[in-house]
């Protein structure tokens, strides 16, 4: 075979190769939601006459929640509903601790428990001392349910 020939082909496979790698290289790193089950078992908390936690809350020993860890170290400290007094619709709130600056929003991807899902961008997320809260309007049908009673929940999360 010519040599020129050879040399040709050797360079055109190499600009090729150039050519990919490159592209490769542009493809955006895809961000891997991880997917956390649980048990929560119902727990209520009355405080006062016109207000009632209801779910879990670890601080405050008002039902469980197993297990606590999430994928990357992070754990769930309460999951609750907030149910008051005139309020047609309760608030429900996580509070996931263990981080050292705030997650932002979008750490949290959705939350499903009792086989109702929310998803974390229309909840109002705060970060405090440690501790990233998402707190969306309306239930997971919490309250309806017996104290005691065992619902699966999922934290999808990045």
């Amino acid at each position: 075979m010519n040599v020129a020939l050879q040399t040709r082909r050797w360079s055109a496979r190499i600009l090729m190769c150039l050519a990919i790698v490159p592209a490769f290289c542009m493809v955006p790193t895809a961000s891997f939601a991880a997917t956390d089950n649980a048990t929560l078992q119902i727990g209520r908390l009355n405080v006062g006459p016109c207000f009632r936690l209801t779910g879990y809350h670890g601080p405050l020993a008002m039902g469980s929640y197993s297990p606590t860890g999430l994928t990357g170290g992070k754990n769930v400290g309460s999951l609750f509903e907030a149910v008051t007094c005139g309020t047609p619709n309760p608030s429900s709130t996580i509070n996931v601790t263990g981080f050292s600056s705030s997650p932002g929003s979008a750490w949290l991807t959705s939350l499903t428990c009792n086989g109702i899902t929310k998803s974390a961008a229309q909840a109002t997320f705060q970060f405090l001392f440690g501790t990233a809260s998402w707190n969306f309007s309306g239930s997971f049908g919490f309250e309806s349910l017996p104290t005691g009673t065992n619902v699966s929940c999922s934290v999808v999360h990045n």
